[in-house]
Formats: structure tokens, sequence, C-alpha cells
């Protein structure tokens, strides 16, 4: 039997809270960033090219608008640097970042959100693009489905440092799992969205992307998605860039959630994915019928002083900015991916699949490049604010939305937050409709090491929730 986390008998202390209580307002962009549909050929995703029942296809829905506030400018890493010299350059850069980022957060806080534009505090102008993929079930003739199926969408959310394609072979798994006589789950659609500085969507946004992030943007890159152009199911053919759906449809998602289409929406978030999902719920109740969300990085503040005394976020974005991004061809790459202990504890399709989508060709310098940059990734690990809110929002979450927790098991698996009784204690935040599995042999980075075990134990809870809740109704 799967082992889970049992509750706490005396859970971390909450000291009162004094963030952001929701996420910032969804506003249309004044202009968006140009975006050539061109440079983006259709999607091949090998886990799913001999899929015959589902098809793929790319797209771009704008981002949030306006993004968090920011200082000025960008990082540009120097590449003359070596040694010493390159070590010192990283690590007051980093500080820097760290400085900076705290006293943005300090003026969220202060002003619960609201903080006007200065010399030091900027917002950016222009619309940004988030790349999304769709995995849409194809209308079988004369196909009868079983009265009692239920047909699930799914919008995930990816971690740090990946991309949208990090789903790919998890999203084979379940359908691979689900079309099959007898079962009572149907995927109508499976959906993927990228983070404005990662993957593709990195590639069209730039340096436009503001200098300090905050990964409550992301929660309201998923909730714009959702409310605004997620397309109706009566809808035929869907372009490459999703067209805005009408106000009223966007209000009655807010208002009443996605039933009324016939739709049975799932949030499914994976470490900052899951700080997305979480947060984008607790903002807009009604738009999930529930939430599946593994090794979240939210923390409580309490454990600030012991994260810092182990560096902070220095350490990571030190690692971040000084990684490695560029080699002479996609197979040295590989190569020299392979020996790093990140990618070896990936399954080798997903490992496959980083290395056919999270690398771009730059042919006018004959090497290939990381999509997510160095700044980019680095502007994700310097994170605080959001993370604490988070976690002291987590008991206001409606109880009415099933909270489904899929975590690792291993010793390296919530040491970003620090360590495995933290984890414990955030997965129980909000105890009323939550439950909760521990992935033997698992990590941080569970879906990426054991793609199949994970779309059993999603799968098992699906079941539970929607088909043996239902059988047990009926009953009575």
């Amino acid at each position: 039997m799967a082992e889970s986390f049992t509750r706490p008998r005396k859970p971390i202390p909450s000291p009162e809270f004094g963030g952001r209580e929701r996420l910032a307002p969804l506003e249309i962009a004044p202009s968006m960033l140009p975006l050539d549909l061109s440079l983006f050929p259709p999607l091949r995703l090998a886990a799913l090219d001999s899929c015959t029942t589902h098809d793929v296809s790319l797209h771009w829905t704008p981002a949030a608008y306006p993004r968090c506030i920011s200082t000025p400018g960008q990082v540009v890493v120097p590449q003359n640097l070596s040694g010493k010299e390159r070590k010192k350059w990283l690590y007051a850069t980093a500080e820097q970042l760290v400085k900076e980022k705290r006293a943005v957060e300090d003026g969220l806080t202060k002003f619960k959100g609201k903080v006007e534009e200065r010399e030091d505090r900027v917002f950016k102008k222009v619309g940004l693009w988030n790349s999304v993929f769709r995995v849409k079930r194809r209308k079988v003739e004369g196909e009868r489905l079983d009265p009692n199926v239920k047909s699930i969408t799914v919008v995930a959310t990816h971690p740090v440092g990946l991309h949208k394609e990090t789903y790919e072979v998890l999203f084979r798994h379940l359908i691979d799992l689900t079309e099959q006589p007898g079962s009572l789950i149907r995927f109508e659609e499976l959906w993927s969205l990228e983070s404005v500085d990662h993957g593709d969507s990195s590639l069209v946004n730039g340096s436009n992307v503001p200098k300090i992030g905050d990964c409550s943007d992301y929660a309201r890159d998923l909730a714009n998605f959702c409310l605004n152009y997620l397309p109706q199911p009566s809808t035929s053919q869907v372009p490459p860039a999703l067209e805005r759906v009408s106000p009223s449809v966007s209000q009655t998602r807010k208002n009443d959630g996605f039933l009324g289409e016939g739709r049975i929406l799932i949030s499914l978030g994976h470490s900052l994915g899951s700080v997305a999902g979480v947060l984008c719920a607790i903002s807009y109740p009604r738009i999930f019928s529930a939430l599946i969300q593994s090794e979240t990085t939210f923390f409580p503040r309490v454990i600030k002083p012991k994260i810092e005394a182990a560096g902070g976020a220095v350490p990571f974005i030190m690692s971040a900015l000084g990684r490695k991004a560029v080699w002479p061809s996609r197979e040295e790459a590989k190569a020299n991916l392979a020996k790093s202990p990140l990618f070896l504890s990936f399954h080798p399709s997903v490992f496959q699949s980083y290395i056919d989508h999270a690398l771009w060709e730059d042919k006018a310098n004959n090497c290939v490049r990381l999509k997510c940059t160095p700044v980019g990734e680095a502007r994700k690990w310097n994170e605080l604010l959001c993370l604490n809110e988070g976690w002291q929002l987590l008991p206001t979450l409606d109880e009415k939305i099933p909270l489904y927790w899929i975590m690792g098991s291993t010793e390296n698996a919530s040491f970003i937050v620090g360590g495995s009784e933290v984890a414990r204690d955030t997965v129980w935040r909000r105890p009323k409709n939550t439950s909760n599995i521990k992935l033997p042999g698992a990590g941080h980075l569970l879906i990426q090491e054991m793609p199949d075990t994970y779309a059993k134990a999603m799968l098992d809870y699906l079941n539970k929730l929607y088909v043996e809740q239902e059988h047990h109704k009926a009953k009575l």
C-alpha cells in the first residue's frame, strides 16, 4: 500500500498574514509583442506520434497583463570571464538581484500589491505571450461512449527550468490508461501552459520579460488562459493564436466555472507549476473542478532563517546564472547533459523530450542554446514573498475544491522548502477535502522520473473522485 503524509499533530505556527490576499487583476494589454508564427513549425511530440486517439497542436495565448512591478534593466551574463572572476561576478550579481527583489517584495507587502511606478520601479507596457500545446481527443464517427464516462480537461503548469513539453510522456500514459474498454475516464483535452520566460515563450518574449519576476504572474497567466482564451468546446477550428472569448463567457466562467460548458477542468501543477495552480484556485475558486498538485515550493516564513543560513536564494541564482547553456550541436548537448545527476534521474523518454524541445538552433552562430536562458531560470529562483503568501493562504482555498497532492518520498524531494516535515505540514494546511500520496522512490521531479507511476496515481484519484463517488451516490 502506498504511503502518504499523515496529518501533523502540531502544525507549524502561522504568523499573522501581511501579504497580498489575491492575485492582481487581469487587464487587456494596450499592445502585444509581434508574434511570427512562421518561426514555429507544427509541433511534433515523439511520445504522441503513434497515438491514434488524440491530435497535438501548438498555440499561443496572451499572457496576463500587467506583469508585476520590477526594477529596470536586464541581467547580461558576460562571456569572457573565467575562474575567480566569474565566480565573483556570479556572487555579486546574485546578491544584487536578491537585494532588489526583496525591496520590491517589501513594497508589495506594505501596499498590498499596489505599487506605483517610479524611476526604480517599472511596469512593462507591452503584452507578452504564453506558448501552450493542446492534445485533443478525436471525434470518432459512430462512437458510443458509456453515458457514465467522465470527460476530463487538464491544464498543466511546469517546474522551473523545464518547459510545456515536459508533460508529453505523462500525457501519453494517461491516454493509454483511459482509452481502454471499460474505462469511465476519458481525457477530452490536455493542455500544457508555458511560463513567459521558458521554452518557446522565452524565444518570443526575450528581454521584454521584467528583470525581477513574480511567480504569482504564472498563476495569473493560468487564470487568464482559462477564463479568456480556453476555446469553447463548440469551437471547430482552433487557430494558432487563440482568440479571446466573449466577455459574457469569461464572466460566466469566473462566476460559475466550466460545468455549464460540459467540462470537468483539472489543474495539474508541479513545483513552480503547483504554485501557479493553487494561487489561481484561491483567487478564482470556480475555475477548477479539482486540483492535482505535486512538490509545491510554498513554505512558511518561520523557516526563513534556516533557509537564509544556507545562503537563501543566492546559491540557486548563482547555479542558474552559471549553468552551461550553449553547445556546438544537439548531440553534444545531449552527451553533456546526460552526465548531470539531475538528468540521470529522468525517465529516458522525458530526457529525450528535453533534448528535443528545451534547445533551439542558433544558425547565425552555428550552435544550439537553451530556450530558457540562465537569466530566465535565475529569475524564478529569486522568490520569497509569493511562496510565503501561498503557504499562508492555503487554508483559504475553497473547501468544495478537491485537492490531491502527489508527492515524492526520497530525502531530496522537499529539500527546497526545508524538508519532509515542512512538506507534510504544507499538504495538510487545507485539511478538508484533501488527500495525498507519496510515490515510492520519487524525488522532487517525480513526473520526469516516473511518468508511468504518476499517471496511475493520478488516474486512481480521478476514478475515486468521479467514478466511485458517483457510483456510491447512485446507490444511495
